[in-house]
């Protein structure tokens, strides 16, 4: 009976979101006063930042000129743990590194998740970011891409595949150039592993998500 109510509430919402006009959804102005350091940069000194940034945050991350190698540093990133029976990706990350889903990564067979419906036993998700933020090292995925935030969240190990062209200066630049059918949606920001230090000030890595965090940056030629 709940059930039926929640999904009977979840429809009205979703009907009276579907008639929202989101042209009409303001973009946001930016304040004279918040300060830029990194206005103006060039696309390298982007990434060198962001690389920066997401090493402050105890993650991992690897820059790689093709698809190859970015299959190669995924499957050394797998052959390190322990009981990998599969890898999960989502969709638009294994069309960006060019395989299916009948391939296989020396040996583990590959699988793309569909359906939040499921099950997901995979250790290891693979998905793909809209864009990342140098400022912070944050990645940022669309709720549009409810399979591609599930991949990020549900397994122990993720793996977020990143276009450097898409890499932007500042949260700032990110607000303004986030795409506008996404305005009144939700957005996964996701800066460095989930970690918490609630208890006695302890920093847990993996309490409510990933306990590790793989970045992949592939240049987009």
């Amino acid at each position: 009976m709940e059930s039926n109510a929640r999904e009977i509430v979840l429809g009205r919402v979703r009907e009276s979101l579907a008639t929202l006009d989101k042209e009409l959804t303001p973009r946001p102005e930016l304040s004279a006063g918040v300060v830029r350091q990194l206005k103006g940069s060039t696309l390298e000194e982007r990434i060198d930042f962001f690389t920066a940034k997401v090493e402050e945050l105890g993650d991992v991350i690897y820059r790689c000129e093709s698809a190859e190698s970015a299959v190669k540093v995924i499957v050394e990133i797998a052959s390190k743990l322990e009981d990998v029976k599969s890898i999960e990706f989502d969709q638009d990350a294994i069309e960006l590194i060019g395989l299916s889903a009948e391939s296989k990564i020396e040996s583990l067979p590959i699988s793309v998740m569909s359906s939040h419906k499921e099950p997901f036993e995979s250790i290891v998700g693979v998905a793909i970011a809209d864009l990342g933020v140098a400022e912070t090292g944050t990645v940022i995925i669309s709720a549009q891409k409810e399979i591609s935030r599930l991949t990020t969240l549900l397994p122990p190990v993720s793996i977020i595949l990143l276009t450097t062209d898409r890499i932007l200066e500042d949260l700032a630049d990110a607000v303004v150039k986030q795409p506008a059918s996404d305005s009144t949606s939700m957005v996964a920001w996701i800066t460095g592993s989930s970690r918490t230090a609630d208890i006695d000030g302890v920093l847990i890595r993996g309490a409510h998500g990933p306990k590790e965090l793989h970045v992949i940056l592939t240049d987009n030629k």
